[in-house]
């Protein structure tokens, strides 16, 4: 997959310079933010070494959502620059605590960075927040290098944000740092128009636009289109586990439309992903099953044991003398020890082959000592049952090693 990418300033020159010299004849636009902002530009250094204390400070300060939100990002796009040397050294499989600490550090980073910061932030101050993944338009033609954003739900309500481009742009292979709010707190049926995630669970909208569409510049609410519940969809794909939102993140991309290189890379990605998942997760089966075997078969050895112990204990008449009730359970804890394992034996995956050979094995060995403990327990039964002078002559019937064979 290729990496993703800051938003490129490509307008012409001319267009560029008179629109400049426009907006220089203009009164500079207000800041409804500018009370947070401000709030925001003067926190310490030493509270943004990592999100914990960036959040710390946030909440110390602000107790709104709005706020806090506002905070996040003005923080992410004030203090973060972007890495243009590094626009395309990117590691899919890097831990996301690794790539936020590097972040963090550097103060440089790429969309992802700012994305997953953004989000990492949001969350630390139980906001709801997620990064999105996906490619974008810019004048009109659809980008060749994918893209990050967030979303964040505030007040009940998702927005999407895009930190990315919102620190600055672009120009001439520097990054000019400039804070843009149109890309702060966006409605999903405006950022559609330039913003297509991969998988449209992300696009947060009843109506989710294709690939075609988004194309074809056919962005606009569509209800002759199946409806889709995103919401309910975002609290499922909350609950599932990591192989079902792959699953399903699968089926979307495919049912949407695979039209670019981008969507490819990140489809055969997450089936690489979901495959080695399925691998990882049969290998982690197998083991337990073995490690199940293992110990099972270690407490089946400890029972031949208890057996012997008892065995032996009788073939010497019981001596040293014990109560009848310390007999009892001496037999009943050897007895018992079977039982045991046979009913753990019984929940044993055994669809693997190892497995079920060795599981095959014990329950054979189990199989063939239920006839000698049942004749141990019926001599045991008759010898509590009768009177201290008649038990004496039970001993002299015959002598018993393990499996009931009598001693030479």
């Amino acid at each position: 997959m290729q990496p993703y990418c800051v938003r490129v300033l490509v307008t012409f020159m001319m267009i560029y310079t008179f629109g400049l010299a426009a907006a220089q004849q203009k009164p500079a636009p207000s800041n409804p933010y500018q009370q947070t902002d401000q709030v925001m530009a003067a926190m310490p250094a030493a509270s943004g070494n990592s999100v914990p204390d960036i959040a710390a400070y946030i909440s110390g300060h602000f107790s709104k959502e709005p706020e806090q939100v506002r905070a996040a990002f003005f923080w992410v796009t004030q203090n973060i620059g972007y890495d243009v040397a590094n626009m395309f050294a990117i590691n899919f499989y890097e831990n996301k605590d690794d790539k936020l600490k590097r972040v963090l550090a550097s103060r440089n980073g790429i969309c992802e960075h700012f994305a997953l910061l953004f989000t990492a932030i949001c969350k630390q101050l139980n906001i709801a927040a997620y990064t999105i993944e996906g490619y974008t338009k810019q004048n009109g033609f659809t980008d060749y290098i994918p893209h990050a954003w967030c979303a964040a739900k505030v007040d009940g309500s998702w927005y999407l944000f895009d930190p990315t481009w919102g620190s600055g742009y672009l120009s001439n292979k520097q990054f000019v740092k400039k804070r843009n709010n149109d890309y702060y707190q966006v409605k999903p049926e405006k950022l559609i128009r330039s913003h297509m995630p991969f998988d449209y669970l992300w696009q947060f909208l009843n109506y989710p636009v294709t690939t075609a569409q988004f194309y074809e510049n056919k962005t606009s609410e569509n209800q002759q289109s199946s409806y889709f519940s995103y919401q309910d969809s975002i609290r499922a794909y909350d609950q599932a586990g990591l192989q079902q939102q792959l699953q399903g993140a699968i089926y979307r991309i495919e049912k949407n439309g695979v039209r670019n290189a981008m969507i490819f890379d990140r489809l055969h990605h997450l089936k690489m992903q979901l495959e080695n998942l399925r691998i990882k997760e049969q290998n982690e089966k197998q083991q337990a099953a073995v490690d199940d075997i293992n110990r099972i078969t270690d407490d089946y050895n400890d029972a031949i044991i208890l057996i012997n112990e008892y065995i032996d204990y009788r073939n010497h008449q019981f001596t040293p003398s014990k109560p009848d009730a310390a007999v009892k359970e001496m037999f009943d804890t050897a007895a018992g020890a079977f039982t045991g394992i046979t009913e753990r034996l019984s929940k044993v995956d055994d669809t693997f082959s190892n497995v079920a050979s060795a599981k095959a094995s014990l329950q054979k060995s189990i199989r063939s000592i239920q006839p000698q403990l049942k004749e141990q327990k019926d001599w045991l039964d008759e010898y509590l049952s009768k009177s201290k002078a008649k038990r004496k002559a039970m001993f002299y019937e015959r002598k018993l090693s393990w499996f009931g064979i009598p001693l030479n």
